[in-house]
């Protein structure tokens, strides 16, 4: 019996796996597995993967049909082509404003072209990942008037934007608002041509509408470890900063609380603890007794219900942050700032604690300490606030629903457009 189910080429700059690190990673293990569990679609997802990856993956268990591009880690190959990235990445000229590699290009191309010489034919695309996304033109041209779905993680030019404002050097804030223009352009074209945005949060989808884009988007709940089930107790007078710690965003975060905001806390027995796979080696050289550098952990449970709270003063980055979403639904008192609270729209002093100078992170740390901030109360209405605005589940069905119907439209055109030739032939 032959099978009608649509096929469905998703293709991702990250493969995913059930204890993948990164937020985006989550993302995608959580919506690919769900769509594949349901049964609507036949799958055949196309990713980039590293060699620390391959003992992880759990794709064979699923069923689902994949095929890797390997990243060059280790040997000439990598030296040379990280060489030539790291020169393209401050190329004015280049039209993605550096922000894909030329090794990404060239692999993600000869794949494609793989694909289409062997007569494989999707009735949907998926591209996630702004690095796969700015691909689109090409991947179009190949599979022509097939539906593309864009995922975007983060809208990355406000990456990009926020990276210029807070350059310093006079050549490279020119050379960084080129390239900052160059991805803004590109990245809305892409996303002007996609038949369906996927967004995970309104701030973003406020911003692409601002910036012209119009093509029909959708904003979904971001996949998030729930920790509703945790008791908050704050057992210990530790700080705790949570996230991916190779990653500048976070690094660079945690080094800027350690120089401004711990050695000016009142109470001496308080640590930082800092959770999160690869630490930067300029982070490790500040680890002391009250410098907590953990690495990667198994289970952020037991840091997230004994710990003082979460302290997230992100310096870069842009979209919303999973590791708050997870601090929130896990009762912690969260401390964090406009890029920390992006496109989370909780209420200051009700559900989280809003600090922007070091001298309100220490205001708030000393009154949390003291016992003159009522963190139960808090704590009560992070959780409801978790449980009422995303559900991963709710979004599941409706991502469903939304392929479905963009299928079923693309296959009736295609329908109507063979009618049509097949009458002008009889005519």
């Amino acid at each position: 019996m032959q099978n009608n189910k649509p096929k469905l080429l998703w293709i991702s700059y990250c493969v995913p796996y059930d204890c993948v690190s990164h937020a985006g990673g989550k993302n995608h293990n959580f919506y690919l597995k769900g769509l594949h569990k349901s049964g609507d679609f036949n799958i055949k997802l196309i990713s980039f993967a590293r060699k620390e990856d391959l003992s992880k993956l759990d794709l064979d268990k699923t069923g689902i049909d994949y095929e890797l591009m390997m990243h060059h880690e280790t040997g000439i190959k990598h030296f040379l082509w990280a060489s030539i990235y790291k020169i393209s990445k401050w190329n004015i000229f280049d039209k993605s404003g550096g922000f894909v590699s030329i090794y990404v290009k060239k692999e993600l191309k000869k794949k494609i072209r793989q694909l289409c010489a062997a007569g494989y034919k999707p009735d949907l695309i998926i591209l996630q990942w702004t690095q796969v996304i700015l691909m689109e033109q090409y991947i179009e041209k190949l599979f022509k008037g097939i539906p593309i779905i864009a995922i975007e993680e983060d809208v990355s030019y406000l990456a990009l934007k926020r990276r210029l404002d807070r350059e310093q050097n006079k050549f490279k804030i020119l050379l960084r608002k080129r390239l900052y223009l160059n991805l803004k352009k590109k990245e809305q074209q892409c996303l002007n041509q996609s038949n369906l945005i996927i967004l995970s949060n309104y701030k973003d989808y406020q911003l692409i509408r601002k910036d012209g884009v119009t093509s029909k988007s959708w904003v979904w709940s971001p996949y998030y470890q729930s920790l509703l089930h945790l008791q908050y107790q704050g057992k210990t007078k530790d700080i705790l900063f949570y996230g991916a710690m190779s990653r500048d965003e976070n690094w660079k975060s945690a080094i800027w609380f350690i120089e401004n905001v711990l050695n000016n806390i009142e109470n001496k027995d308080v640590k930082f603890v800092v959770v999160g796979s690869k630490p930067n080696k300029k982070l490790l050289t500040y680890a002391s007794k009250n410098v907590i550098i953990c690495g990667f952990v198994d289970d952020i449970s037991p840091y997230m219900q004994n710990s003082l709270c979460l302290a997230a003063p992100l310096v870069l980055g842009a979209g919303i942050k999973i590791k708050i979403l997870e601090a929130l639904s896990a009762g912690i008192p969260v401390l964090t700032n406009e890029i920390g609270i992006e496109g989370i729209h909780a209420i200051d002093n009700k559900e989280y604690y809003h600090c922007t100078t070091p001298e309100e992170y220490v205001d708030t740390i000393n009154q949390l300490l003291s016992g003159k901030k009522d963190i139960k109360s808090l704590s009560q209405h992070a959780k409801l606030f978790i449980k009422n605005q995303f559900n991963c589940e709710k979004s599941l069905y409706e991502f469903r629903q939304q392929l479905k119907d963009i299928t079923y439209l693309g296959r009736n055109n295609d329908e109507n457009k063979n009618n049509m030739e097949t009458e002008s032939n009889f005519i």
